[in-house]
């Protein structure tokens, strides 16, 4: 391709149209449950998005968060539990309540399969976000920006006990948007669920995670 000398000034203009990530405001906004007892060594938890389709990288990123730190647990992935336990815990029978979790360790294949697993917890998480357009005066400005917030919330299935506990909820909060530099631009990003996922799985592992030698449990 041969560059015409009046092309140059708009070539250094796109170069300017990088990411430029803003800093998010996390939040612990409630701690998971004391009730929670912290696993055995050798025992296996699994992340399941509460709705497939909307909270899949929650759960991934919990999901990580915890493989990274239970060294002396197995965090198991959601096809391999869902396969063990077929069909009992496909995405639209996942346990919502103390009954349904009874119901479901009560199945004498179930059972069988949890204690080949040695699975104790299934943690089940979600996320909402809003998107709130700033004010005109930022409009006026040249660029167009909202503030976006993002809640991670999770539920942990004691299957030991037979019921449901809170996880914990985490939120952060962020601006994105668009500005105008010249008739090109460039995109401020603020992944901010990110953000609440790793405050959430961070608060998971505080919980959860068995005690070190030396330590008593809970």
């Amino acid at each position: 391709m041969t560059l015409r000398l009046g092309m140059v000034p708009w070539l250094l203009v796109m170069a300017a149209c990088i990411p430029v990530p803003t800093p998010s405001v996390v939040t612990l906004e409630e701690p998971p449950s004391a009730e929670l007892a912290r696993l055995a060594a050798g025992e296996a938890i699994v992340v399941l998005p509460n709705r497939e389709r909307e909270s899949q990288y929650v759960a991934d990123c919990v999901r990580e968060k915890l493989a990274e730190k239970l060294t002396q647990n197995r965090v198991l992935t959601a096809d391999e539990v869902r396969d063990a336990l077929f069909p009992w815990l496909e995405p639209n029978r996942t346990p919502r309540d103390d009954a349904m979790v009874q119901a479901l360790v009560a199945r004498p294949a179930v059972a069988q399969a949890l204690q080949d697993l040695r699975l104790r917890y299934l943690v089940v998480v979600d996320l909402t976000s809003t998107d709130d357009t700033v004010g005109a005066e930022v409009l006026a400005a040249g660029g167009g920006f909202s503030k976006v917030s993002a809640r991670a919330t999770a539920e942990v299935v004691d299957l030991e006990a037979a019921c449901c506990r809170p996880g914990g909820a985490a939120s952060a909060t962020g601006l994105q948007g668009y500005a105008h530099v010249m008739i090109y631009g460039f995109i401020l990003l603020s992944a901010v669920e990110g953000p609440a996922c790793d405050r959430l799985g961070a608060a998971l592992v505080q919980s959860l995670e068995p005690p070190a030698v030396g330590r008593a449990a809970r």
